[in-house]
């Protein structure tokens, strides 16, 4: 019986792959993801895993998600890390916001 989980690199398409880590060194020198990683990144909604499908997000499956990080960060660690914790900052902002309408409703009167 084979219990060896299949190697990350199988969900991410080659030219993805390609895209990530040729612009590596300009990313890690500039502190920042560069235009054409931004454009795959955006294509392929990756900052929108968590999001629900009612607001255009994927709405992925945690299991799947974590593989996703997974491939992502075998193709370059850095960008695996903005993937990893993106959509957690906006589930907080997300809900920074929806703290602060609750807030502002329950100051309201009504008569």
């Amino acid at each position: 019986m084979n219990t060896t989980a299949p190697h990350p690199s199988i969900l991410l398409q080659p030219e993805w792959v390609k895209i990530i880590r040729q612009d590596t060194f300009a990313a890690e020198d500039a502190g920042m993801l560069q235009p054409r990683q931004l454009d795959l990144v955006y294509e392929q909604q990756w900052f929108k895993l968590l999001v629900p499908k009612v607001y255009g997000g994927l709405e992925m499956p945690l299991p799947e998600l974590i593989r996703l990080e997974e491939a992502l960060s075998w193709a370059d660690g850095s960008l695996g890390w903005v993937i990893t914790f993106a959509p957690a900052q906006v589930g907080l902002v997300g809900s920074l916001i929806l703290r602060r309408h609750i807030k502002y409703l329950l100051t309201l009167k009504f008569a």
